[in-house]
């Protein structure tokens, strides 16, 4: 009796474990755990869904498949997959760092064009500024780059679509200055007019709330 509840304990115990341990394995989840920086700088990022509301956060070490779903030929609802299981329509994300640049590489075999808004942020910011991406299109990989003090991405408006990649840069680049536009009328009408060169390239958005900040 006394060895039948010993199995029984050891049973239970080992599939506690295990419940735990799949309920840890969503890719979705970024579990919590220190961001080290190349120049020996860390910061600690608690848990965080990697992609929430449409919008992806990246880390320096991170590697992300977003998977899309095909829906009358189209296609839709991009998600976090653990691996590449359908390549015609995932698209892969890996932000790297060393002690010059910070990069992200998409690659994908998929043959549209796949579009994306971008923020980054650096250290010692508190705002996000806006990168225009060139789109990926029919399966070609592409590269960018930030200095390496960039320590979170942020990606948004993720698309597939069958507009050439020119045209959607084009598009993406327009609705960029109309909205620096109308924030800075916005803004001039409480604010004194600032000096020419006074204000870096790009402006600066507000940071949006997020789980992810440095601690």
């Amino acid at each position: 009796m006394r060895n039948t509840l010993t199995v029984l304990a050891l049973l239970a115990v080992v599939t506690s474990r295990l419940v735990a341990e799949d309920a840890g394995s969503d890719p979705n989840v970024r579990p919590a755990g220190e961001v080290v920086l190349k120049f020996e700088h860390k910061i600690d990022i608690a848990e965080i869904q990697r992609f929430k509301d449409g919008v992806l956060q990246l880390f320096p070490g991170d590697t992300v498949h977003l998977e899309f779903e095909e829906k009358d030929g189209n296609l839709v609802s991009p998600g976090v997959v653990a691996k590449v299981e359908h390549p015609e329509r995932t698209i892969t994300l890996k932000m790297t760092q060393d002690e010059s640049i910070t990069m992200l590489f998409r690659e994908s075999a998929i043959q549209k064009t796949v579009a994306m808004d971008c923020e980054h942020r650096g250290l010692g910011n508190e705002d996000f500024f806006r990168t225009n991406l060139y789109p990926t299109e029919n399966g070609l990989a592409a590269g960018d780059s930030w200095p390496n003090s960039v320590w979170i991405l942020r990606l948004s408006n993720i698309e597939a679509t069958s507009k050439p990649a020119s045209e959607v840069y084009e598009e993406k680049v327009s609705q960029g200055r109309l909205s620096e536009q109308g924030n800075s009328e916005h803004d001039g009408a409480d604010q004194p007019a600032s000096t020419p060169g006074s204000e870096a390239e790009g402006r600066e958005k507000p940071e949006p709330e997020s789980e992810a900040l440095p601690r």
